[in-house]
């Protein structure tokens, strides 16, 4: 029988039998003859141990390093002075996804150390990280906590079209005053019989034809008809 496919937050509920776990590779380390592998995936993570090093020796020759993305198979054990009372013992690696390089911003320590803008170019990196995911979390409890009372209260939702306000930055700001400036309003101020002078908008002038210049003359002194 194969074996079933769950979350590391649930390994505690199948002592004794094995299991299957996808998620990343978080650390691998020797220790005293041992080899540990901790997994962890979008809720947890979960320590693997083997005294063989062919259990893990796709990890450990370099073909998939830090964040690769693996199946883990193995027989859940209770283990007191492990984390979470509970570890992965005989354990199978399959590689999903190997990553041989190092990530851009180590996440497997106590401490971040890169900076600021490290951290948001590589955000996508850095929200693996579980406390930082928790603040996601929050946010999605109290939007599920305000739509349960809502519905519950008999209110209505809605998904309604919202108006954007036109940008303001400078780029979009300077073309449009140049496109005012090429594209000036005119008004006569002095004519003949056939000719007048058009000042426009923007303050300079034309002398021309008795009809006004277009919206897409250019705003510069003209004698031309």
């Amino acid at each position: 029988m194969s074996e079933q496919l769950i979350r590391t937050m649930e390994v505690s509920g199948y002592v004794g039998q094995r299991v299957r776990m996808h998620g990343w590779v978080h650390t691998v380390r020797r220790l005293g003859g041992l080899i540990f592998l901790v997994l962890r995936d979008g809720w947890g993570t979960v320590q693997a141990v083997s005294e063989n090093e062919d259990d893990l020796a796709v990890l450990l020759g370099g073909e998939a390093g830090a964040e690769s993305v693996i199946e883990l198979t193995g027989t859940v054990t209770a283990m007191p002075q492990a984390p979470g009372g509970v570890e992965i013992h005989t354990p199978q690696v399959r590689v999903i996804t190997p990553v041989t390089e190092t990530p851009p911003v180590v996440i497997n320590k106590r401490e971040i150390k890169a900076g600021l803008a490290a951290q948001l170019d590589h955000a996508v990196v850095v929200n693996r990280i579980r406390r930082w995911r928790a603040v996601f979390w929050l946010a999605a409890a109290a939007m599920r906590a305000f739509r349960e009372t809502l519905n519950t209260r008999g209110f209505t939702e809605i998904q309604s079209p919202k108006i954007v306000a036109s940008a303001t930055e400078a780029g979009p700001t300077s073309s449009r005053s140049a496109t005012s400036s090429r594209w000036p309003t005119w008004r006569r101020v002095r004519s003949s019989t056939s000719r007048s002078w058009w000042v426009s908008s923007s303050g300079c002038t034309r002398w021309g034809r008795s009809s006004a210049p277009s919206r897409t003359t250019p705003c510069v002194t003209s004698t031309s008809t």
